[in-house]
């Protein structure tokens, strides 16, 4: 997946600049948390080891305004950060918590927090 990304990368260099790196990153780290509530939109018999094809219009909406993004944007980004979403090699360069706080409530997505056993919904 990784290779993915650099070989896309690569082959776009109009994309390398710092503005589409950081939102990027941005995109990775606010959809990564979602993973849970991404699967709860598949068929039961899916399989929670491939990342979907499409995201549902919430989350769709959810990274749209978390990042700065349009729904056009979002796809193009999930089909090409999908594979190092899910399979968790995310770096973690920047905090989603404000994300979370500011549209989580309204949109019903929530990000599970590491040190409890339980999902929690960030409120203001």
């Amino acid at each position: 997946p990784t290779m993915d990304l650099l070989h896309y990368l690569l082959e776009r260099p109009a994309v390398m600049n710092e503005g589409s790196i950081h939102t990027l990153f941005q995109f990775m780290n606010t959809a990564f948390p979602l993973k849970d509530d991404i699967l709860l939109t598949q068929s039961s018999k899916y399989s929670a080891h491939e990342a979907p094809m499409f995201l549902s219009p919430v989350i769709q909406q959810f990274l749209s305004v978390g990042c700065h993004l349009t729904g056009a944007e979002v796809q193009d980004a999930w089909i090409l950060l999908k594979e190092v979403i899910w399979s968790g090699a995310v770096p973690m360069c920047s905090d989603t918590s404000s994300v979370f706080e500011r549209l989580g409530g309204q949109l019903g997505v929530c990000k599970c927090t590491p040190l409890c056993l339980t999902t929690t919904l960030f409120r203001r």
